[in-house]
């Protein structure tokens, strides 16, 4: 995950990273500057348990993100939201995708995540998904960008 304006990378770590990659990475990238942070998950992808928005806030899966994780992140949101553990583990709600600093794709079974987003003025476009997160992917697994809004 890109933030910071490309300045930091936090680094999902599960069965799809290790430490050598994570090595590696931080080797490439040292001569630019960019601090590479390792994020402990319980997830397929880190996105499917960490939702950064625009705000500098982020919304994650408490079931997916251990305790220490939590903290180690807390020092780089201005606020961390839990999402409805259901949706979390159910629809994968973390895995939204940003169209713009405004507008955000979710999953039209996501409601009360939805709905924590359009209370923070967010535009939320819903759309029904359930066939590919039935198959534990959804709009950022799909799209895949390299930047984040």
């Amino acid at each position: 995950m890109v933030l910071e304006g490309g300045s930091r990378v936090l680094v999902g770590m599960n069965e799809h990273t290790n430490a050598g990659g994570l090595a590696k990475l931080r080797e490439t990238l040292a001569p630019s500057g960019v601090e590479v942070v390792p994020v402990p998950h319980k997830a397929l992808h880190l996105d499917c348990c960490l939702a950064p928005l625009p705000n500098r806030e982020a919304l994650y899966a408490a079931g997916k993100l251990p305790k220490e994780s939590v903290r180690a992140l807390d020092k780089f949101f201005d606020r961390l939201m839990p999402l409805d553990p259901d949706e979390a583990a159910l629809h994968l709600a973390a895995n939204v995708f940003w169209l713009n600093e405004r507008k955000v794709v979710s999953g039209v079974v996501a409601k009360k995540t939805n709905e924590l987003l359009r209370k923070k003025d967010f535009e939320v476009v819903e759309l029904d998904f359930s066939d590919l997160v039935s198959l534990w992917g959804s709009f950022r697994c799909t799209v895949c960008p390299l930047e984040r809004v």
